[in-house]
């Protein structure tokens, strides 16, 4: 994919983050029950930093 023409990435950034957060929910599917709240912590704070940049 080319750059965009401003240097604009928030578009790309976001996605990015959403592909974290999931992934982090998935590994909270498979984790102990120990460690399921920590992924589904860090998979909200991805999703988190996701909505601040689209509303910037």
């Amino acid at each position: 994919m080319a750059p965009p023409q401003n240097g604009d990435y928030r578009k790309e950034t976001i996605e990015e983050y959403l592909a974290e957060a999931t992934r982090c929910e998935r590994l909270a599917e498979r984790a102990q029950e120990t460690d399921r709240q920590d992924w589904l912590d860090l998979a909200q704070r991805w999703r988190t930093l996701a909505k601040l940049i689209e509303t910037a």
